[in-house]
């Protein structure tokens, strides 16, 4: 298990190309800043689609706390929100 956390400004976490069949992570946010996950391609599947490149936490006053679980199939990743904080899908 990965957890990366961040305990600065905005920061954008960028998934490995390469897939490994249940490899997985959490990624944290400590502070009031923009956190960013993105994925080569559009290899992340997220709420609401399934072809997306990346996910963020970037709405004010929703940024604090945000936590997502992110897990990959083998020729996908698939990021969870674990919290009710607002997502930003691209």
């Amino acid at each position: 298990m990965t957890l990366f956390c961040d305990y600065a400004g905005a920061v954008t976490i960028t998934l490995p190309e390469t897939m490994i069949d249940g490899w997985y992570c959490y990624v944290a946010q400590a502070v009031d800043q923009t956190l960013t996950v993105t994925a080569a391609g559009a290899t992340l599947a997220v709420f609401n689609n399934i072809a997306a490149t990346s996910v963020a936490f970037s709405t004010a006053a929703n940024k604090v706390a945000g936590l997502f679980y992110v897990i990959c199939d083998g020729t996908q990743y698939h990021a969870f929100a674990l919290v009710k904080n607002t997502l930003t899908v691209a």
